[in-house]
């Protein structure tokens, strides 16, 4: 059974996080939404929040069985809570496999820390592949699926580019190592942070009904690198941090 936690700080800042894949259900400033809230459609399909996609982002690979899912196992995993040495925050922990997981093979050991402070949202992914003589380097590329509400515009500022049109059919935008990327929903301007990520660092634009929200999805990089010679893979006992910074401008 899922707990909610909620985090909220002097700066008006106030977040509900789900234990079930640590997602952030929704995210206000000042009783405004930074983030369109989680819902289940009449479809029966999840949308809003912010959910973890780990350890790949988007659909499995072609070798995998049916016990592999879209964006991963992550966002659908119970974590446990543990203590955080911070005030507004809360530390999850996860499982190093899910239970029936047979096509993915490898062991990997993951914790997700929640803030909020100083007009803004973090949620940092640290993730480390456990040791195995079995299996070789894991490979692994987390995303992050914001939703982000229409109060007005849909706009994204990338560097010097500007997108305003989203739809399902994703696009994939590479990072330039200089770009800030900046969210208007019409109501707000966020500042999206990245650390940890790579030279390869994209973000995917997408949405299924932009009238109501648009998703910005910083991936570490492009999903069709993914367990190929050009993907990133996990040694034994590395350890890897990627964070996500939402401030309030």
């Amino acid at each position: 059974m899922s707990k909610i936690v909620d985090l909220g700080n002097p700066d008006g800042v106030n977040c509900a996080v789900s234990t079930v894949g640590a997602t952030v259900m929704s995210c206000t400033y000042q009783n405004t939404s930074m983030i369109y809230p989680l819902h289940l459609r009449a479809d029966g399909k999840n949308r809003g929040g912010v959910p973890i996609c780990f350890p790949y982002f988007g659909p499995p690979h072609p070798d995998y069985d049916n016990d592999m899912v879209q964006h991963g196992w992550l966002r659908d995993q119970a974590f446990s809570i543990t203590l955080s040495c911070l005030p507004y925050s809360v530390l999850m922990e996860g499982l190093r496999c899910p239970v029936g997981i047979t096509s993915y093979p490898w062991s990997l050991a993951y914790h997700v820390f929640q803030i909020v402070h100083d007009r803004m949202l973090q949620t940092h992914l640290t993730f480390r592949k456990i040791c195995d003589p079995a299996y070789g380097k894991a490979p692994v590329n987390p995303g992050f699926h914001h939703y982000f509400p229409n109060d007005g515009k849909t706009e994204v500022l990338i560097g010097d580019r500007c997108y305003t049109q989203f739809s399902a059919d994703a696009k994939c935008v590479i990072l330039k190592p200089d770009d800030v990327i900046i969210i208007n929903t019409g109501k707000l301007s966020i500042y999206m942070i990245l650390a940890g990520f790579n030279y390869e660092t994209c973000v995917y634009l997408w949405s299924d009904d932009p009238q109501k929200y648009f998703c910005v999805e910083p991936v570490l990089m492009p999903r069709e690198k993914f367990e190929t010679e050009e993907g990133y893979y996990l040694a034994d006992d590395e350890v890897k941090e990627m964070s996500v910074t939402l401030r309030v401008l």
